[in-house]
Order: structure tokens, then C-alpha cells, then sequence
């Protein structure tokens, strides 16, 4: 009788414990709670509601594992329907999915109607990634309850992983039009949009919808960063700063905000909102890595190595430090250290797809290709991105290798880019471009028709990248034209640049026509100290200064402006340039010979080039563009110069042997032409030819080594090939002068460096070929009446050359005529290249094509 009467005393305490801790949970004193039970249960071990609110309560504590110790315990006391639930729920908080499921379809089996068991039977099978049974579990759940919002959500969620994507927007978009204000939908269903293509402005749309109705942090931080993604930093920027006025040390948004100040080269203020961050939170490595990048491009390289490394140390398996440090090397035209660190970045982290791309870019400016095309392939595994295929499809050697070889590469371009055009899938963005720094440079220098492969080239971009079709849709108002034609020149390089060289001039003495108003559109935020291109924007009328990081804008910025021609002066040098050009931003877009192959792009109707000599007939054929035709070249002639300081030969490392010299970059340098070199060198047993290495990629003249010895196989001859260091200023001059004889390549000869040798008066050794890029020398000198030096034959070449290098005197003759008829021509000419120019740019402007 003791014995039952203590007993119910304490089941009595019991009780009175359980209804005060069932107060302190009612109230959310879960720990007083927690406490409050324990006493209980010591009182009564043995009751099965103790137990079940324990288990409660170690839920809402994050504690699952004693959840299931006491939902377990209350399971084996009583046969309450609901405690399956709830145990099913703790055993999937304590990561034992399996046993969960097996939990929760019992307790379905019992109670079939209730919503809460499908609901979280879905949650354990996401636990064990079996998704597509969670699909039919949340589809269970919404069928008996059509207004969960949590199962809706979940089931959105579901189906984005199986890759249903349509539908489970489809999802989130009924569910919100059940619940307007639930905003966990809104936010999901943004999240789901701003990774589908063509969607991030609808994804903007929900963010600012849910920004509405609730502001906060988060949301104006999403909405910021998908505004930059989507080309419109001014409107990105002007949610970061609402992200500053909800949290003013919002790390994140001055980080991003740097980050917008750095693409469009304003580094200073860049510098201030990296280290506003780094300030905030000197924990994050990439605010380090954005400061040392910006110290980087404004050339304080101590600095940004040591902010670099600062990022490395903090997150040792993150590749971009790694890249940005890369990068402030090749700014520094030091590639091999930058191929050590984007390895580097890649040991670390051997998906990160920036280094993937950039070390297959320096390996093939290296010149192994197979280990380029490898990187590409691994790029694309990771990205599953068409823009790496089309890289890894455009790549070609930087060196060429015997015929071929050449033809053997053009070949796998081909096919590649026929297997692309086939292709339906793999769409993308005008901001995947930004990955794309192919334009076909190399295929000039291998002496063929280019025409056909980079129209095929266009049409694939075109293809890939439906955004490039864009049309002005000012030019469907068809505005009146105003007196002056206006004219846009496009380009990065009109600075001291072999372009700017070459047409800035030419663009000043336009801007002086009372009939036309000249623009200039600097991509890549201009050279604003370089004084040759102050010297142009001081004479022109509108000046457009664009950073090349965001297409969509620049774009915009240009149709804005309405010119009536567009000329770029430099296709085929530089992909954004490319880019550009693909939109119909003008009635008529043009192109000059800055980079003398043809672009292939639709959009480009015009090229002025030189008429005969520079143009053969027939030369139609070699472009995708109509031809413009000037009999005066399109260009003034630079003026005679004067040599000025002579540096001794010795000191430019001429040796005492004839220097048959190649004043030309080794790209340039087709295996035809050595043919020409083993014959000089058989001929004349006292010469030497004299190349350049590359003053970027050091193993080029090894590669040219490696095809010498497949075509010029006597080692005997290729000893007397020699390379010297790349010069420049004075010891180039110095050079130029000294050299016995300097001979122009084919079947890409000389530009600028055949215009210096003529105000020098230093004659060169030329055969002009069927390409305009090998016809620039032999032109100017058939227009001097100077034929001297102008071979027909590969004989003659050899004749000349030789004849020459033996006869300074001779050579020094020919050298005078050619400097006296270079005044001539020019004081001739420059009258008239304006206006032929201008006269062709009126003619066009008020006759576009159809």
C-alpha cells in the first residue's frame, strides 16, 4: 500500500511538472521547459507524454538525436497516431533519412488524409537525394492541401534539381497566384529564373516585387547583382546603395560595387570600395583578391602580389587569386609566370573555369596545342558552355608548322565549326562572350582565302548567340539626315599602336570636312594619357570612351547615337571588336585594313582598302565585304624621317657576317619563305639571316626551330639563322640601318615597319603575293616608280637580296630615290586622300546598302 501510494504522489508531481513546463513551452522558455520535464520523468519514467514533449521540445532545441531517443520511448508507451509523425520528423533532423521513410509510410498507412506525413515523407526522400519520389510525395501533399505554401516551395524545388525547369516555374507561379504575399515563393521562383536563359529580367522583376513588400538586405543585394549580370551597372549600382542605406557595412555591396568600378577602369574608386570591404570583413579572401587585382592594373604590382598572396593564405583551395595574380603578370608580358600560377590555381581548384580558359589561351600562344585542347575540354566538362567549344574549335598555332601542317589544321577548324552550325542546343548569352577571346587572328599569316572560313566562323557565333542579330530599332524611324554625314571610328587601338599610327591621322583631317562629323568609340577605356590619342580627341567632334566589359552596354551607348556609318579599324585583332560588329548598329558599317584579312561578318558591308597595286584584280573574292576601292591607299604617308642616334653595330648584336634581316614578328613567317632563307644562306656562304624573338612568348623561336628542321633540313644553313632580342626605339632604327639587306615575308609582309624603312630610306626586299597583306611594300614602291627591290620570282628574291647586301652602295642609291619619292608622292597624294576618303564615306552615308 506504501509502495502504491508513493507512486501516485509522484505521478501527481509528475503531472504538475508537465503542466508547468507545457506553460514555459506554450510561452517558448524551451530550456525551463526542458528542465521542467526531466523532473518529470524522473517521477515517471514510464509516461509516454513526458516523452513526447520532450521530444518536442529537443526539436525546436536543434537537438534530433534526443528527440529520437524519447519519440522512440513514447512510441513503445503509447499508440498515439500523431507520435510516428513526429519521430519520422526527428529520425530526418538527425540525417537518418532511411529510417525516416520507413517511419513516415507507416504512419501514412494509419492515416492516409493527413497532408503533414506526404509532407514530410518528401523531406526525408530530398534528405536521400531520391528526388523523384519526393516529386510524388509533395504532389501527395498538395492534392489533399492545394494552399501549402512549404510544399509548393518544395516541390518547385524538386523539380528544378530533376531538371523540369518549365514546370517548376509553372509550379511557383500557381502557388504565388494562391499566396501573393509569400514571399519564400517569389524569392525561389528568382532563383530559379536568374539561372535560365534570356530570364534574368524576369528574375529582377520578382526580387523588386518581394522588395516591395518587404525591403531588406538580401533582396536589394540579389537584385544589385543581377542588374550587373544583366548589363545595366548604373541601375546595379544603384541598388547596392540601397543594400548601404539598409546595412551601411554591407561588405558584399562595396565589394560588388568595386567590382563595377573596376570593369569600367575607374580604379581608384575601385581601390576605396575593395578596402571598405576588406575593412568590414578581413576574413572574405575574395575582397583581397579584388584589391590586389586592382592594384595590378594600375601597375603597383608589389601591392597587388602581396593582397594576392594575402587571399591565398586565407583560402588556400581557391584558384582566383591564383588568376588574378596571373593576370597582373601578363600585364607585365610575363606569361610564363602567369602559366606557373594559373597551374597553380588549378592544383587547388581543378574546375575553376577562368584558369581553365586562361592557361589553354597561354599554352596555345606557347604553341602546344593538344595540351590547349585538353584544358578546352575539361573547361567545357565543367561548364557544359558552347562558347569553349567554339574556343577549343577556332584554335590555331601561333607559329605555323610546314604546309601541311596548315592545311591540316584549317581543316579541323572546318569540320569543328560545321559540327557547331549543326547543333541545336547549346544557346548562350552575349555575357558568356566574354570567355571568348578568339577572332581568328592567326589564319592571315598562312597565305590563303580566309573568306569561307571566317564567314563560316560568324555564322556560328551567330548561331550560338541568337543576341548577336540585334538590329538599332532606331534605324526603323528612318530619321532625316542631317547636313553632316555623321561618322563613328571604332576601335582599341588608336593610340601609339601600329593602328593609330596609321589611321589617326587620317581620321583628324576627316573631322576637318564641313560635310561630315567625326566620333571617335574608344573600346576599352582609351589611352587617356597616350599623347597620340589626345592629339586625335582634341579634334573631333563627339568622343565615346567605353570599357570592353560589357557588350550590351557599348552597344546601347552607340545606337543611342544614331550615326549613319560606323567604321571599325581593326576587325579580326580583338574579339570584343568582333563582337560589336555583328550588331546592325548603323545603315552602314564599314571596315578599314588595320588587321588585313577579312572579318566574315554580314553586318560589315564595306572595306576600304588601296586600290591597284595594293588590291589585285579579282580580289573580291578574298572578302566578305564589298570593296570601296581608293586609288590613293585610304592613308597619308608617314614623312621622311631622320635616323637620328646610331647605335655601333656590335652594339645592336650584328655580327661581322652580311645580316640578312627580318624586321618582323615570327608569326609572320610562313614555311614557303624558308625556302627563301635556305637558298640566301646557300648562296651567299658569308651571310646570316637575323630573326626576332618574340618579346611576349619565349618559345616561339623554338617552335620555328622545331618546322626549320623539316624545312631546311641542312643543319649547316640553320646555323646561320640567328635570333636576336626584340628591340625597339633607337636599336630598332639602329638595326634597320646596319642590316646588309632587310627582306619583307610573304605571304604577310611588312605594315608599319615597311612605312619606317621608307622615311628612313632603307630599301626592302619584296614579293608581292595574291593577299593584300603581302602587297603593302611592293605597293608603295610601284607607286614611287622605285621597282628595284621588287621581286617577281623566288629567284629574283634570292638575286636581289644578295646583290644588294653586296653593294651597300647600291643599296644606298636605291635608299635616296626611294626617300626623294616618298616626298613626292606624299606631297602629292595627302591632298587627295581626304578627299577620296571623304568623298567615299558621303557616297555610302547617302546610299546604304539594302
Amino acid at each position: 500500500m506504501a509502495a502504491t501510494g508513493s507512486s501516485k504522489i509522484k505521478q501527481r508531481a509528475s503531472l504538475e511538472r508537465l503542466k508547468a513546463a507545457a506553460n514555459h513551452y506554450n510561452h517558448g522558455r524551451y530550456q525551463v521547459a526542458r528542465g521542467e520535464v526531466e523532473a518529470a520523468l524522473r517521477n515517471d519514467p514510464a509516461n509516454w507524454q513526458a516523452h513526447t514533449l520532450m521530444g518536442a521540445i529537443s526539436i525546436l532545441l536543434d537537438d534530433p538525436e534526443t528527440a529520437v531517443k524519447h519519440f522512440s520511448a513514447a512510441l513503445s508507451l503509447s499508440k498515439d497516431p500523431e507520435i510516428p509523425l513526429m519521430l519520422g520528423e526527428s529520425l530526418r533532423r538527425s540525417n537518418r533519412c532511411a529510417d525516416a521513410v520507413v517511419t513516415l509510410r507507416k504512419y501514412i498507412e494509419t492515416r492516409p488524409a493527413d497532408p503533414r506525413g506526404y509532407f514530410q515523407l518528401g523531406l526525408a526522400q530530398e534528405g536521400l537525394q531520391a528526388y523523384g519520389e519526393a516529386e510524388q510525395s509533395y504532389r501527395a501533399t498538395l492534392d489533399l492541401a492545394p494552399g501549402d505554401v512549404d510544399a509548393a516551395n518544395n516541390l518547385g524545388h524538386v523539380l528544378r534539381l530533376l531538371g523540369n525547369a518549365d514546370e517548376s516555374e509553372a509550379v511557383f507561379r500557381r502557388a504565388i497566384s494562391l499566396s501573393p504575399k509569400a514571399m519564400l515563393l517569389r524569392d525561389n521562383l528568382a532563383a530559379l529564373l536568374a539561372n535560365r536563359p534570356g530570364r534574368l529580367e524576369d528574375a529582377i522583376q520578382c526580387y523588386q516585387e518581394n522588395f516591395e513588400l518587404e525591403p531588406s538586405t538580401r533582396r536589394s543585394f540579389n537584385i544589385a547583382a543581377l542588374m550587373g549580370r544583366a548589363g545595366r551597372p548604373a541601375d546595379a549600382l544603384a541598388y547596392y546603395e540601397k543594400t548601404l542605406e539598409l546595412d551601411p557595412n554591407h561588405a558584399g555591396a562595396y565589394n560588388d560595387i568595386g567590382f563595377l568600378y573596376f570593369s569600367n577602369n575607374m580604379f581608384g574608386e575601385a581601390e576605396f570600395c575593395f578596402r571598405k570591404a576588406a575593412e568590414i570583413d578581413g576574413s572574405r579572401p575574395e575582397f583581397l583578391a579584388n584589391l590586389g587585382a586592382t592594384m595590378g592594373a594600375v601597375g603597383r604590382v608589389e601591392e597587388a602580389e602581396s593582397y594576392l598572396r594575402a587571399a591565398i593564405a586565407l583560402k588556400p583551395d581557391d584558384a582566383k587569386p591564383y588568376h588574378h595574380l596571373a593576370k597582373v603578370y601578363l600585364d607585365r608580358k610575363q606569361p610564363d609566370i602567369a602559366m606557373a600560377l594559373e597551374r597553380e590555381g588549378l592544383a587547388v581548384e581543378p574546375t575553376n573555369l577562368d584558369s581553365l580558359i586562361q592557361l589553354a589561351v597561354l599554352e596555345a600562344d606557347a604553341g602546344r596545342q593538344d595540351e590547349a585542347l585538353d584544358l578546352y575540354k575539361r573547361a567545357y566538362e565543367v561548364s557544359g558552355n558552347t562558347v569553349i567549344r567554339i574556343l577549343s574549335a577556332m584554335l590555331q598555332p601561333p607559329i605555323m608548322g610546314d604546309r601541311q601542317d596548315i592545311l591540316a589544321s584549317r581543316a579541323r577548324i572546318e569540320q569543328s565549326l560545321d559540327a557547331l552550325a549543326a547543333e541545336e542546343g547549346g544557346k548562350v548569352g552575349v555575357l558568356d562572350l566574354r570567355l571568348l577571346v578568339e577572332t581568328g587572328f592567326y589564319l592571315a599569316f598562312h597565305g590563303m582565302n580566309d573568306r569561307d572560313i571566317l564567314s563560316k566562323y560568324s555564322r556560328v557565333l551567330r548561331h550560338a548567340c541568337p543576341e548577336l542579330n540585334w538590329i538599332n530599332p532606331r534605324l526603323a524611324e528612318k530619321p532625316a539626315r542631317g547636313k553632316r554625314l555623321r561618322v563613328a571610328f571604332v576601335s582599341k587601338f588608336l593610340f601609339s599602336h601600329s593602328v593609330g599610327v596609321a589611321y589617326n591621322p587620317i581620321i583628324k583631317a576627316l573631322a576637318a570636312r564641313e560635310d561630315l562629323e567625326i566620333s571617335v568609340v574608344s573600346l576599352g577605356g582609351g589611352k587617356v594619357t597616350d599623347p597620340m590619342h589626345l592629339d586625335l580627341i582634341n579634334g573631333i567632334a563627339h568622343y565615346l570612351s567605353m570599357p570592353d566589359t560589357d557588350l550590351l552596354a557599348v552597344r546601347d551607348a552607340i545606337a543611342e547615337l544614331s550615326f549613319d556609318v560606323i567604321i571599325y579599324a581593326d576587325l579580326g585583332m580583338y574579339s570584343f571588336g568582333n563582337f560589336l560588329a555583328h550588331f546592325r548598329l548603323a545603315p552602314a558599317q564599314c571596315c578599314f585594313n588595320g588587321h588585313p584579312d577579312t572579318s566574315g561578318i554580314s553586318t560589315v558591308d564595306y572595306r576600304f582598302t588601296w586600290d591597284s597595286p595594293g588590291e589585285v584584280a579579282g580580289a573580291e573574292e578574298h572578302y566578305s565585304e564589298k570593296l570601296v576601292r581608293l586609288k590613293h591607299g585610304g592613308l597619308f604617308l608617314p614623312p621622311p624621317e631622320e635616323l637620328g642616334v646610331v647605335l655601333a653595330r656590335h652594339a645592336v648584336g650584328l655580327s661581322n657576317k652580311r645580316a640578312y634581316v627580318v624586321p618582323m614578328k615570327l608569326q609572320k613567317l610562313h614555311p614557303d619563305f624558308d625556302g627563301i632563307m635556305a637558298r640566301l644562306l646557300e648562296a651567299d656562304p658569308e651571310g646570316e639571316i637575323v630573326l626576332f624573338k618574340d618579346d611576349i612568348n619565349s618559345s616561339w623561336h623554338e617552335l620555328l626551330l622545331q618546322r626549320f628542321k623539316k624545312t631546311i633540313p641542312d643543319v649547316s644553313l640553320r646555323d646561320r639563322i640567328r635570333f636576336s632580342n626584340w628591340l625597339s626605339g633607337p636599336e630598332f632604327r639602329s638595326m634597320l640601318f646596319h642590316a646588309d639587306i632587310l627582306l619583307d615575308p610573304f605571304h604577310f609582309g611588312a605594315g608599319t615597319t615597311g612605312f619606317l624603312a621608307n622615311s628612313l630610306g632603307i630599301p626592302v626586299v619584296t614579293m608581292p603575293m595574291q593577299y593584300f597583306r603581302s602587297r603593302s611594300v611592293g605597293g608603295w614602291y610601284e607607286a614611287f616608280g622605285v621597282m628595284d627591290t621588287v621581286a617577281k620570282t623566288p629567284e629574283e628574291y634570292v638575286s636581289i637580296a644578295i646583290d644588294l647586301a653586296r653593294n651597300p652602295e647600291k643599296k644606298r642609291a636605291i635608299g635616296a630615290r626611294i626617300r626623294q619619292r616618298l616626298a613626292e608622292v606624299k606631297a602629292e597624294w595627302d591632298g587627295l586622300v581626304v578627299g577620296e576618303l571623304g568623298d567615299a564615306l558621303v557616297a555610302i552615308g547617302t546610299r546604304p546598302p539594302a
